[in-house]
């Protein structure tokens, strides 16, 4: 039994480990997690019936677009773009199907945990060197109002704030349910520090509407006495939103330019991608500019002609450009399905069902805003999503 227990860390600290320097290679692609993504296909998933269902569920799609675009679409293909393509998809699948059938098998506290020590070693190390680029983006080009961001060993800060922002929805949750303790104050303490420290303002408007939402379903849960503790949150968060919004801070002059519709990064993340994607769709008749093609020269020309002058900083969108109408319909396919997933679920009084939809939440805002359709973190969640035979219980910090 304790050989077995030390097997299961071990699988613990590799995830964990894979997760905090998902980026150490700078190269998309590359992201560590495809490495243990892999690793889990080979060592658990291949003589499991249930992958390759999800393979022909939600891989199969894809392929017959991609089939339907070489066959009737007059757009030139990039091979090995759609190659890489798939085979990042074939490995987020793998980890949607793993997390979806093994989640309730899994301590996700701790994991969350372990994260939490990994950040708390990566933040004190950050506060000593802050002058250094080491652990911090200085003198940030993207951001007109923090020009001071930490990033730790993340391709950007925006990926380290939206990683906080999914631990602290799960934080969150497990306060709301069972209260504080001292391994739930301090993990609030280091995810909440360490998001405020990115300015990402994305990642702290995610994270703030998924935990509103868990707290309106703790507040009118019927089966649930409300709780003192729950409103006595509620009014601390408004009034840190009322005092962030009142004082001059990097946060509220970019709140205020977005209000002002001065933002330029909101302005070509929504108002511009939104008017350029009727165009690429209306030149592509309706097929998309193919798999992995957006990067191209073939595809950045398109978008040109549209007025966007690089690729769209907005994941839903970014799929469509590249699968057409058809990536409509394979967009809503996957939400559909995680929807029902949660109704089927969430008829046991036990299942933790308003964290599935928080997080649900959390992926289709981010998403719309930002995001990458084949991050592989996003499928990890997705899977936690729709997993079975979870208990509210397994997820007490």
């Amino acid at each position: 039994m304790n050989i077995a227990l030390r097997r299961r860390d071990i699988h613990y600290f590799l995830f964990v480990g894979a997760l905090i320097f998902s980026d150490i290679l700078n190269n998309g692609n590359l992201n560590l997690l495809y490495f243990w993504g892999t690793g889990v296909i080979i060592c658990e998933l291949l003589k499991k019936g249930y992958f390759w269902r999800d393979l022909a569920l939600y891989l199969g799609p894809i392929l017959l677009i991609h089939s339907i675009f070489f066959i009737f679409s007059e757009q030139e293909i990039s091979v090995i773009k759609a190659f890489v393509y798939i085979a990042k998809l074939t490995i987020n699948i793998a980890l949607f199907s793993f997390f979806k059938e093994n989640t309730h098998k899994i301590s996700l506290p701790k994991a969350v945990y372990y994260i939490g020590i990994c950040f708390s070693i990566l933040l004190i190390a950050a506060l000593l060197t802050i002058r250094f680029p080491w652990l911090w983006r200085l003198n940030d080009p993207f951001n007109n109002y923090s020009k001071t961001r930490l990033e730790f060993l993340y391709s950007e800060p925006s990926v380290l704030g939206l990683l906080s922002g999914y631990m602290l929805v799960f934080v969150s949750y497990s306060i709301f349910e069972y209260g504080f303790t001292w391994r739930s104050c301090g993990l609030l303490a280091v995810f909440g520090f360490t998001l405020l420290l990115t300015f990402s303002l994305s990642a702290m408007a995610y994270t703030a509407i998924a935990i509103m939402y868990l707290l309106l379903s703790k507040l009118f849960n019927r089966r649930a006495r409300v709780a003192l503790r729950i409103i006595v949150i509620s009014m601390a968060l408004c009034c840190c939103f009322f005092l962030i919004l009142a004082t001059n801070n990097p946060i509220s002059n970019r709140l205020l330019a977005i209000l002002n519709h001065s933002d330029s990064s909101v302005h070509y993340r929504w108002e511009l991608s939104m008017g350029s994607i009727r165009d690429v769709l209306s030149i592509t008749k309706g097929y998309g500019l193919g798999l992995g093609n957006m990067s191209t020269p073939q595809g950045l020309a398109i978008l040109r002609q549209t007025g966007i002058p690089s690729v769209y900083a907005n994941s839903f969108l970014y799929f469509i450009a590249e699968n057409g109408w058809l990536g409509v319909a394979y967009i809503t396919y996957l939400l559909l399905t995680l929807s029902v997933s949660i109704f089927k679920n969430g008829s046991n009084i036990n299942d933790p069902s308003s964290l599935r939809v928080a997080f649900l939440l959390f992926v289709f805002i981010e998403q719309i805003a930002g995001g990458y359709f084949t991050d592989p973190l996003l499928w990890c969640l997705y899977g936690v999503i729709s997993a079975r035979k979870l208990n509210k219980s397994s997820f007490r910090l």
